[in-house]
C-alpha cells in the first residue's frame, strides 16, 4: 500500500537511525513524549471538534478510542454549538467503519445525532486529516483534535503540515507510565521520522507525486 515511494523513504528513515546511531530517534521520541505530558485535556472554545478513530475490536470501540470518545462527549455536553467530526474508514474486519461506531457510542453518550459528522472513508492518521480539512473548507473556525497523549504529537504535526490550524486535547487526563505506552511514544517517533525524511527527500528531488500523497 505504501508504494515504492514510501517503501524508498522508510529505508532512508531506517538509514539515517542507524548512522546517528539512533541519535535522531531519540531526538523524535523526546519530542512525542513532551507532547504526550504536557498537553491539556481540559475544554477549550471550539467550532468543530474532531475526533481521530482508532481500530474497532471486531465491531466493539476499544478503550483508546473510547476515551476519545469520551472526552469529545465531555466538551461537546459544554460547548453546545460545536459540531463533531468522528474521522476513521473501515481498519478492521468487522462490518463497520471506525467513524460510524464513534457517532453511535457518541449518540448513546447523549449528543444529538445531526450535530455528529463522519469521515468515514480514510485508513490512517494523514488521510484522516486529508478527509477532514476537504470537508472543513477553508473557514472551519476553532478547531479541537482530540487523540489519546502517545498520538498527539504525530496527529498535529500532520494537521499542520495540511495547513489545519488546530489544537490538540489529550484523551486522557494524564500519560499512563506504561511498557505498553513507551512502546506506542517509540512507534510513533518512528513514524514522524518517516514522515519528516520522506516530506524532505520529496522536496529535494521535486517529487511532486510524492508531494502530492503528503498534502
Amino acid at each position: 500500500m505504501m508504494g515504492a515511494d514510501g517503501a524508498f523513504t522508510l529505508l532512508l528513515s531506517s538509514l539515517i537511525i542507524l548512522l546517528t546511531a539512533g541519535i535522531s530517534w531519540l531526538l523524535v521520541s523526546l519530542r512525542v513524549l513532551q507532547v504526550a505530558l504536557q498537553t491539556s485535556n481540559r475544554i477549550a472554545p471550539a467550532d468543530w471538534i474532531l475526533v481521530l478513530g482508532r481500530r474497532l475490536l471486531g465491531a466493539a470501540v476499544t478503550l483508546d478510542y473510547a476515551a476519545r470518545l469520551n472526552r469529545a462527549a465531555t466538551i461537546a455536553a459544554a460547548q453546545p454549538t460545536a459540531k463533531i467530526m468522528v474521522l476513521g474508514g473501515k481498519t478492521s474486519e468487522g462490518p463497520f467503519t471506525e467513524a460510524e461506531q464513534g457517532r453511535r457510542y457518541l449518540i448513546q453518550r447523549g449528543i444529538a445525532a445531526e450535530r455528529i459528522h463522519m469521515e468515514s472513508a480514510s485508513r490512517h492518521t494523514l488521510e484522516n486529516l486529508q478527509n477532514a480539512r476537504d470537508d472543513l473548507g477553508d473557514h472551519p473556525g476553532r478547531v479541537l483534535v482530540i487523540t489519546s497523549r502517545f498520538h498527539l504529537a504525530r496527529s498535529c504535526i500532520l494537521a499542520r503540515s495540511l495547513g489545519l490550524e488546530v489544537q490538540p486535547c489529550a484523551a486522557e487526563p494524564s500519560f499512563d507510565w506504561t511498557l505498553r505506552n513507551l512502546c506506542r511514544l517509540l512507534i510513533e517517533a518512528l513514524y514522524i521520522h518517516w514522515y519528516w525524511v520522506g516530506r524532505g527527500w520529496a522536496s529535494l528531488t521535486g517529487n511532486q507525486q510524492s508531494l502530492a500523497k503528503l498534502r
